[in-house]
């Protein structure tokens, strides 16, 4: 149970950073809906990295290098690649949809679509920093 607990607040402590990150970029507006912004924003650190990296961290501690470890480290390694390649997708439809018509460029104005599509290598980057590092403290703090 502590382990989730871990996770749980790993996924908080990088929500609750990329969310000030963002709120205090100049070259990033912040949408009215704060809620939205909380949930959604995309950035640095990767919450879904960093929520990964926690766990196989944890993993790690329990099993060592074991095969369930290396499983799960492919399994991690994969799903992060396809967040930045759903990223790198997101970025050419959103340049091809600001030079359509006036629905559609309304739509990629908002900012909504670039916040839940993938994430940057550099984000990828920073999340597992700051999965390893909440997982790591936490571990010391709570055992």
């Amino acid at each position: 149970m502590i382990y989730l607990f871990i996770i749980v607040i790993t996924v908080f402590i990088s929500q609750t950073l990329k969310f000030v990150g963002r709120s205090f970029s100049l070259s990033t507006k912040i949408n009215k809906d704060i809620i939205w912004t909380y949930l959604w924003a995309t950035g640095a650190p990767s919450t879904h990295s960093a929520a990964l990296v926690a766990a196989l961290t944890m993993l790690y501690k329990d099993t060592g290098p074991s095969t369930l470890f290396a499983f799960c480290l492919l399994v991690a390694v994969v799903f992060m690649y396809n967040l930045v390649a759903d990223r790198t997708k997101e970025e050419i439809q959103e340049t091809f949809f600001a030079k359509g018509d006036t629905a559609e460029r309304k739509i990629v104005m908002t900012g909504r679509v670039m916040d839940i599509s993938g994430h940057s290598f550099f984000d990828i980057i920073t999340g597992i920093i700051t999965g390893f590092l909440c997982a790591q403290l936490l571990l010391n703090l709570l055992q």
